[in-house]
């Protein structure tokens, strides 16, 4: 429809359309003509500038799951895009690699499960298990964002380099090697809002407290962390790079060209520990699974139904209405629960 457009006026420029005399009429129609061509050029236009970050999900290893908004299996493809609302699962010795336009790189660790939301030029990865790296090659621009959010914390990544680690629904670490984040963490019942930043070297836990605590209900404690503290997804995805361990070390003063750093066996210790952390965890579920309560699902036996007790007036046919209600001959304590046909035997129905 734009090049129908265009090329009708070009034709019409070159004098290739007839024109009997230029009447003020036929001018307006030749305004009329390029002020529509703008307009549906205009849609193109807007949709180019507003086109959002790319994401796409550039390798994986081992087994990973990717499903929609509506909780479908979407079938991978090479460099396939990742939409809003898609969520990621990787399984054990399994891992994930997130591309984002090229300058922004999100891995995810063995046993762990993200969400993806985003708007326009907004990005929010929910780290609900597991652990997330990402490393930002170049400082983000004054319209995008990146955060990164666990249950009780979120942090902005602009142009820098750590991971984040759920340990529980309670308790979130941020470990950063380059730059600096800024950090938070809320209470979602009181509304409390706590926030620090983050530099190079330090790492910060974030937990948000039982609320039958007394006193503050969420926090933020910072502290150096050394190399032997890094996670072996990180160092194998770090290390082969010099210039970035080099900018690691000057940031950060940790220095992972030391030839006493092994990333592989490091991954190897992080890829047992899950093993054995999953092993505890399935003979949890099947201890629960033949586990046969002994103890009684009644504590007290049902009686027998009680007979209906006679009205004494009644029988000796004396009495007439309106005479008083006489006292219960005798009381009867229940332990509920119990059903309607016991309860009416009882009562003499």
């Amino acid at each position: 429809m734009v090049y129908s457009n265009l090329n009708t006026l070009a034709q019409f420029e070159r004098g290739e359309i007839a024109v009997r005399e230029k009447s003020i009429p036929q001018r307006l129609l030749s305004l009329l003509l390029a002020c529509v061509i703008c307009l549906t050029c205009a849609p193109t236009a807007y949709a180019e500038s507003a086109v959002a970050a790319s994401m796409r999900l550039m390798k994986t290893e081992g087994t990973v799951s990717v499903s929609n908004s509506s909780g479908r299996t979407v079938t991978q493809t090479e460099r396939m895009s990742l939409r809003s609302g898609y969520q990621l699962e990787t399984a054990e010795k399994s891992y994930a690699w997130i591309n984002l336009d090229d300058v922004k790189l999100a891995e995810m660790d063995a046993v762990t499960e993200i969400g993806i939301r985003k708007k326009g030029k907004k990005l929010d990865i929910l780290v609900e298990s597991g652990s997330l790296h990402f490393k930002v090659d170049e400082p983000l621009e004054g319209d995008e964002n990146l955060n990164i959010r666990t249950s009780t914390m979120a942090i902005g990544v602009r142009g820098t380099c750590g991971w984040v680690k759920v340990i529980d629904q309670w308790t979130s670490r941020i470990y950063i090697l380059e730059g600096s984040v800024e950090a938070s963490v809320s209470d979602p019942v009181s509304g409390e809002v706590k926030t620090e930043t983050i530099s190079a070297g330090e790492m910060a836990i974030c937990t948000v407290y039982p609320q039958d605590r007394s006193g503050s209900k969420c926090d933020i404690v910072r502290q150096d962390f050394t190399v032997a503290d890094i996670d072996g997804f990180v160092l194998v995805e770090l290390t082969p790079d010099k210039t970035v361990c080099d900018k690691i070390y000057e940031e950060s003063g940790l220095d992972l060209r030391d030839p006493s750093v092994k990333p592989a066996e490091k991954l190897k210790q992080d890829q047992e520990q899950v093993r054995d952390k999953l092993e505890e965890i399935e003979k949890q579920l099947q201890e629960q699974e033949d586990k046969i309560s002994v103890e009684p699902v009644w504590t007290n036996p049902v009686p027998d139904p009680v007979p209906a007790t006679p009205n004494a007036d009644s029988s000796s046919g004396g009495g007439g209405g309106g005479g008083s209600t006489p006292a219960p001959t005798e009381t009867i304590t229940l332990t509920m629960p119990q059903t309607a046909a016991t309860v009416n035997a009882y009562l003499g129905r």
